[in-house]
C-alpha cells in the first residue's frame, strides 16, 4: 500500500511539501513455494483451497467411470485421470522456478 499527500510548504507558500508513506506485507502460508511440485502439493493438502472439490469430483467420476469404461473400451480410450494438478506443474514458465529446490 503507498499512499502520497501533497500539502503546501509552511513557510514557502509558492511551493508544495509531498508527504509519502509505503507499506509491505509478507504473505506467510498462502499457497507459495519455490517449485511447481511443492505448490501443487500444498494446493492438494489443503481442505478449503482443493482437497474438498477433488475429492468429491473424483468420486463422481469414478462413478460414471463405472458406466462408460466398456464404451471408451470399445473406441480403444484409456481411462480418466482424476490427478489434474500434476499435469500443471510442466506450464510454469522457469522464470518463476528456482532450480534445485526442495521441500
Amino acid at each position: 500500500m503507498s499512499s502520497s499527500t501533497v500539502h503546501a510548504h509552511p513557510k514557502h507558500p509558492k511551493l508544495q511539501s509531498i508527504s509519502l508513506s509505503q507499506s509491505h506485507v509478507i504473505m506467510a502460508g498462502a499457497g507459495h513455494a519455490v517449485a511447481p511440485d511443492l505448490v501443487r502439493r500444498r494446493i492438494e493438502n489443503s481442505e478449503a483451497l482443493w482437497a474438498r472439490a477433488h475429492r468429491n469430483s473424483r468420486n463422481a467420476g469414478r462413478h460414471i467411470t463405472h458406466y462408460s469404461a466398456p464404451v471408451d473400451a470399445a473406441w480403444g480410450r484409456k481411462g480418466p485421470t482424476f490427478d489434474w494438478l500434476t499435469a500443471w506443474e510442466a506450464e510454469v514458465p522457469q522464470r518463476y522456478t528456482k532450480k534445485g529446490a526442495k521441500p
